[in-house]
This record gives structure tokens, sequence and C-alpha cells, in this order.
């Protein structure tokens, strides 16, 4: 996904306009058909920015293959999981969140805010149960005591024909959590894996998304 991020050295709506007509020349010159606004700040009255999607219909199409193969794949692992890494404020929750949008499944969008991994556990279950999981009322009133127990009633909550799971900023969970990475592993394995969801996982910490996957972590070769 590219992304066009326009600054203006002066601010209000009237710069926003001149980065809106920077955009669309840019586009124009460089052949690109799709340009979606996905935010535009004001800092003051000296500066504003404008980030825009470029081109976003070629990762939703590749994040729906992926669900599809999900939904369609026989075997008794089905699961998927996904790995979106990249610098703040470049699109990737927005991205997963129009995807979302279309993809015609149950899902949850939880993320992670820095805090302790019991805050964390309490926010999850409350967006767990929020969600429009079927069985999303198993999280009602729940009091979760570890990730192990989370992703077991995670699994429990999930529809057989198709979901999507999505943990937004990876990296604080694992930095509150030493021992989440393996925690992660188990439950994909064991659980996550065997139903016909599509797990995605975001951070912007590109290191440690990076490391996530690699040889001798415990999730390497379960992600794409």
């Amino acid at each position: 996904m590219l992304v066009w991020l326009g600054r203006c050295s002066r601010g209000g709506w009237a710069a926003v306009l001149v980065c809106l007509s920077r955009a669309v020349s840019w586009a124009l010159e460089s052949g690109v058909t799709h340009l979606t606004i996905i935010d535009v700040t004001i800092i003051d009255d000296s500066y504003s920015e404008v980030s825009m999607f470029v081109g976003r219909g070629q990762q939703l199409s590749q994040l729906g293959s992926f669900l599809e193969r999900v939904r369609s794949e026989p075997g008794g692992k089905p699961g998927k999981a996904l790995l979106i890494r990249g610098r703040r404020r470049v699109g990737k929750s927005r991205l997963v969140e129009e995807f979302l949008d279309g993809a015609g499944v149950p899902y949850v969008y939880f993320a992670a805010t820095g805090r302790s991994t019991r805050d964390e556990l309490r926010l999850c279950a409350q967006e767990v149960a929020a969600s429009n999981l079927p069985d999303a009322a198993l999280f009602n009133g729940i009091e979760l005591t570890s990730w192990d127990a989370a992703f077991r009633q995670l699994a429990s909550a999930l529809p057989d024909e198709g979901s999507v799971v999505v943990i937004d900023e990876v990296p604080y969970i694992i930095d509150a959590d030493e021992h989440f990475e393996g925690t992660l592993q188990r439950a994909f394995d064991r659980e996550l894996s065997r139903k016909r969801g599509l797990l995605i996982g975001i951070g912007s910490d590109l290191s440690m998304m990076e490391a996530l996957i690699s040889y001798g972590r415990p999730f390497h070769q379960r992600a794409s």
C-alpha cells in the first residue's frame, strides 16, 4: 500500500485544499486511479497535513483472498494468520477496517493500548462482548486472568463458517507480557488454526513485528 502524505507550510482549511490539489495533480501524473483521504490534520495556523490511500484496491483484494482461502480450504486446520507492519499513520488500521466493512463475516477488532496485561485483558473481553461474533455473549462480565484463557474463550466464540480476529498494536502486548509470543503460538496451533478464521496482527514497531516470525521464535512460519 502506498500512502500520499502532504504537508502544507500554512495551516487551516485553505492549506488543506492546497494539499488536496497537490495530491490530485500527483495522482494524475503518476497514473493513479484510486485516491482516498484517510486523515486530515490541522495542527495549528502554520501547519496542516493530509494523508491518503493510494491504490488500496490491491491490498483489499489480497486480504479478501486470504479470507476466501480460510473459508474454502479443506483440512483440519483451515485457520491462517497474517501480520501487517508499517510505520505509524500509514493507514494500516484503516486498511483493515475497510476490509472488515466489506468482508461479510463476523469479526472482532481489539487495539492494544500499552497498559498492563490485566487492563488489556479487560479491554479485550469488552471488545469481544461488543462484537458481532455469534457467541460474543460468552465474554459478558467475564474476568480473564491470562492470554491463554482469553484465546481459549475466543476460540469457543468463533463460528464455523468464517470470521476475522484483529489484534492491533501487537508490540504493546509483547512489551507487557514476555510470554505472549509462546501463548499466541500455542493458541494458534491448538485452537485458532482449527477454526475457519483469519487472525490479523498489526504493529508499528517494525523490528519487533519482523522478529515475531523470525527463525527460533515461537510464531515462526505461522503467519504470512
